[in-house]
């Protein structure tokens, strides 16, 4: 084996420089590419950020989705409804419109209430749904029509809030056409003719 002299040596430095310059320049441009691909997403998801915090109004209620088991509930049975739980600290409220003949009890897992009062406002805790226990003596057909809100923690302005309604059928109250038909009594009137 022959020694390697350094007039030998030399251009085999510079061509592993030329290597090394040229494999350091690929990866610099290879990188710039990877960067300036990401680069409009990350300024799209800080303007989104920033918009967000800029815009932000804390007196603005946003929609809280409800769903419940039915539409129509029976008089003197249970409807289950539910709601989103936002997972922030704070209290659910209950409220429903007056409707005249509809009566209603309320419990959730941390409170109970009995014949709860029409536009009354009701805390419920920081739960995700309720039972409704109904009772509608007026009318065969009863809309109810409530409110779930949210107010975080030492808050009066509500963060999120949605209405719903029910139909409570009472059955024993008969419909109109059900009725039976009253005759009227007939009553003649005697005209006279001027002479």
């Amino acid at each position: 084996m022959e020694p390697i002299t350094p007039e030998k040596k030399q251009p085999i430095m510079k061509t592993l420089a030329v290597a090394g310059l040229l494999g350091i320049i690929v990866f610099v441009a290879w990188l710039a590419v990877q960067i300036v691909q990401v680069f409009p997403n990350a300024m799209t998801s800080l303007a989104s950020l920033a918009n967000s915090v800029y815009n932000y109004n804390p007196n603005i209620t946003r929609d809280l989705e409800l769903s419940g088991t039915s539409t129509m509930v029976n008089h003197n049975d249970t409807a289950e409804i539910k709601w989103e739980n936002l997972n922030l600290p704070g209290t659910y409220t209950f409220l429903y419109e007056c409707n005249p003949g509809l009566a209603l009890n309320l419990s959730t897992s941390e409170k109970e209430y009995a014949e709860l009062t029409c536009d009354k406002s009701y805390e419920l805790g920081n739960v995700d749904g309720a039972t409704l226990t109904i009772y509608s003596n007026n009318e065969r057909f009863t809309d109810l029509k409530y409110t779930i809100s949210f107010y975080r923690t030492n808050s009066t302005n509500a963060v999120a809030s949605n209405s719903g309604s029910l139909t409570i059928v009472n059955e024993a109250i008969k419909l109109a056409a059900e009725l039976p038909a009253t005759e009227t009594p007939i009553v003649e009137t005697a005209t006279t003719t001027p002479k």
